[in-house]
């Protein structure tokens, strides 16, 4: 583990343990301590400068938005990174739909995305039914993009896709946030 670049905490939301992993190696670059955002309290969170927020994301949306939010409203002397994981490719395509679906028009936000992957046997009933119903909708598509036919493929079965190279952009943004003070 390196030193710390400032107080950095990451707030993890994570079912399968994709964007676990990657908070973990973040962690191992940067020194930030995790924390599971069910656990996280006002308290516990004062000490930090920045707060990294990752989870995964359904259908472009983020997992647990709401409370990352509160806490962010609570908060607006910290500085926040958001990073989501998920089953589609890395693209910028990806990116904008987070951004979109997350953040609307709000500007300059720091938002990564990272490969993640799929373990079916973790889903829970609802989520898996609403899987297979998205597979189907995304089958009846005729203007299925490349990046859509590799989710489809993916959506199949369980697959790790994870890759620790993907957090360094978001390793260089919490460095400029040191070094801007």
């Amino acid at each position: 583990m390196q030193e710390s670049i400032g107080k950095i905490l990451i707030l993890v939301s994570s079912q399968t343990g994709f964007t676990m992993r990657y908070a973990d190696w973040i962690s191992e670059e940067t020194g930030a301590d995790i924390m599971r955002l069910e656990d996280v309290l006002d308290d516990s969170i004062r000490s930090y400068r920045i707060i990294v927020f990752g989870c995964p994301i359904y259908g472009n949306e983020y997992h647990r938005m709401r409370k990352c939010r509160e806490i962010q409203k609570r908060h607006p002397d910290k500085k926040f990174i958001f990073f989501a994981t998920g089953i589609y490719p890395a693209t910028e395509k990806t990116l904008g739909r987070i951004q979109r679906n997350n953040f609307g028009h709000e500007k300059d936000v720091a938002l990564f995305y990272f490969p993640g992957g799929l373990k079916k046997e973790k889903l829970t009933g609802s989520q898996r039914a609403l899987l297979g119903i998205y597979k189907v909708m995304m089958k009846r598509r005729d203007d299925l993009s490349e990046d859509d036919r590799t989710v489809l493929k993916r959506m199949g079965v369980s697959g790790d896709y994870t890759d620790r190279s993907c957090i360094h952009p978001l390793i260089q943004q919490l460095k400029k946030l040191e070094e801007s003070g």
